[in-house]
């Protein structure tokens, strides 16, 4: 499929997946990107069919007023990590299985209720020396005593 086929908005990525921009004066640029499951001609009708409805439900809504950035305002850290465990893991079992154990030791901490929009880099940075400070606990609780002599 040609670039020139696509139609305004929409771009192949060299990866196969398929971007697409809706600009609408007034709101923030709305962006998504559809993998592309199976490199056929109906896994890539399949994508560009979800792309193309993706992409009329937004233009309804923004040429609407509704702004995108603003429905997503009370979405919370893990009330999106519960949605990506549900519908956006894909892979190997294994692999899936330590994601979703990622995401539940990230759900037990008080950044699971920050909203999205909210987040900043210093609340990321503390949520990161928090984890360092909790590794190191368990590396000093796992040694055993006669090692501890030594230090």
């Amino acid at each position: 499929m040609m670039k020139r086929d696509l139609g305004p908005g929409f771009w192949r990525a060299p990866n196969g997946s398929l971007r697409v921009l809706i600009r609408v004066k007034g709101f923030p640029p709305a962006v998504r990107t559809f993998k592309l499951l199976s490199d056929t001609p109906e896994g890539r009708k399949d994508q560009r069919v979800a792309a193309e409805a993706w992409a009329a439900h937004t233009r309804k809504l923004l040429y609407a007023g509704h702004s995108l950035v603003a429905q997503q305002t009370d979405l919370t850290l893990g009330q999106a990590l519960k949605w990506y465990v549900s519908e956006g893991l894909v892979g190997r079992p294994l692999n899936r299985r330590k994601d979703e154990l990622r995401v539940e030791r990230i759900l037990t901490h008080p950044i699971a209720e920050r909203r999205v929009t909210s987040i900043s880099l210093v609340d990321l940075a503390a949520y990161r020396d928090f984890l360092i400070d909790q590794d190191y606990v368990r590396r000093i609780n796992r040694t055993p005593p006669a090692a501890a002599a030594w230090r």
